[in-house]
């Protein structure tokens, strides 16, 4: 378990038996917005996701990461979360699933914004002087190459930090997704 200074919840989510990328995720989004009011929670309070899917090829990819983008657009009305979109099919022998990460700390001083940056944004929650980034699906968006996109993904991490005024010694945790 990952120790944070506050305690996210985390959720997993199947689509029903909708045909359609798009169906399928606004299904998962129902269910976290049914979810998240039944908490009495706000849709700002999700500070990270990652959606599961299959893709056969980086054209593949891109394209239901468009479709996936355009879903987001209309559920999160201000700014989606930090997210990451991962070709991988789901353990649960699904299309597609939905990791959803939640702050569902009732704090009065928890601040959290969702910043975009580079076709994505990063999500930073604060509290009582702490910091913490959370961001994902840092990419150059074309399949270009492993040096490419490990430099175009560390330049945007770069950024991130900057804007925040953190340095690389502050990343506690990173991981990279890199296709050939």
């Amino acid at each position: 378990m990952e120790d944070h200074f506050f305690n996210p919840e985390v959720i997993y989510l199947l689509p029903g038996s909708s045909s359609t990328y798009s169906e399928q995720l606004q299904n998962c989004l129902k269910q976290l917005g049914d979810y998240l009011t039944g908490k009495g929670l706000q849709k700002d309070r999700v500070i990270r996701q990652t959606i599961f899917f299959g893709a056969g090829d980086n054209s593949e990819y891109q394209s239901k990461q468009k479709i996936f983008r355009d879903v987001l657009k209309s559920f999160y009305p201000a700014q989606i979360p930090a997210t990451g979109y991962i070709a991988q099919l789901p353990e649960f022998n699904g299309r597609m699933s939905l990791e959803v990460y939640i702050a569902c700390d009732s704090s009065d001083d928890l601040k959290i914004r969702h910043i975009p940056i580079a076709d994505n944004s990063y999500t930073v929650i604060e509290s009582s002087g702490y910091k913490e980034i959370y961001a994902a699906g840092l990419n150059s968006g074309c399949n270009s190459g492993i040096y490419k996109q490990a430099t175009t993904s560390f330049t945007i991490m770069k950024e991130i930090l900057d804007n925040e005024d953190l340095t690389f010694q502050d990343v506690v945790r990173q991981w990279n997704y890199i296709e050939e």
